[in-house]
Order: structure tokens, then sequence, then C-alpha cells
């Protein structure tokens, strides 16, 4: 019977990881690394997110100089043209990126990091923002 229950939770496990969640023009939404989000919009039909590529965020408990940044890769896939790969950061000018037809914002990226804790990379979740512009 145990091995029934473990099964089950580590295809549950697998499962999630690859969830796909759906999202609407305008409204934040959150999706895992690795994972996607189905888009109602205009021109914006998924976005993936790819990989986070740098996280250097102060940690939670410690006085830092500088705030610091995470810098993450995201896909958005359209009806009409090719993906596109973007990368955006936590902290400057690139939280918010123009792509012909609207904006994507950043959010937040969680889980933020604690000083003296590991994480597993792939427990990122980013929260994210697409407004497509009225054509």
């Amino acid at each position: 019977m145990k091995a029934f229950y473990l099964s089950i939770l580590v295809f549950a496990i697998i499962a999630g990881a690859n969830m796909t969640v759906t999202a609407q023009d305008a409204k934040p939404f959150t999706v895992g690394v690795g994972s996607e989000a189905d888009f109602s919009g205009k021109r914006v039909t998924k976005v993936k997110f790819l990989e986070v590529t740098e996280d250097s965020r102060c940690p939670e408990g410690v006085d830092c100089l500088w705030a610091g940044n995470a810098r993450l890769k995201i896909e958005l896939h359209f009806c009409d043209t090719e993906p596109l790969t973007l990368e955006m950061d936590t902290n400057g000018p690139n939280s918010s990126v123009k792509f012909e037809g609207g904006t994507v914002s950043l959010v937040t990226l969680d889980p933020y990091p604690k000083a003296n804790v590991e994480f597993d990379r792939s427990a990122y979740n980013a929260t994210l923002k697409i407004e497509e512009a009225d054509q």
C-alpha cells in the first residue's frame, strides 16, 4: 500500500513540474520555472518561464549596500510570429519589457533569498503581468 501512495506522490510531483496555468490580459499570473502559462490575449498565446540566470538579491536578515538583482528568461509565444525570448530583472529598467504589441512586467520572483538558507533552484515562481495594446 505504501508503494501505491508513493507512486501517486511521485506522479503528482512530476505532473506539477510541467503544470500549465491560464492567464488573461492585464491580470498578474504566476508560473513556475520550467512551466508555461496559456495566455488568452490578442497576440500572445503562451508564456514559458525558462530559467533564472542570476540571483544576487540581498538575502532577508542581511544588511547590504545594494538590493541586488535576479535575472530570468521567459519566452512569449504569439499567434502570428515566432517566439520571443526576453530577459527580465527584478531590479532596474528590465523589470518591464516592451514587445511589439505590448508590455510584460515582472511583479515578483519567489522565493526571496534568506540568509544561510539553501533552496532548490527549480522552486522559483515568477508573477508576471502582460498588457497588450489595443490594435
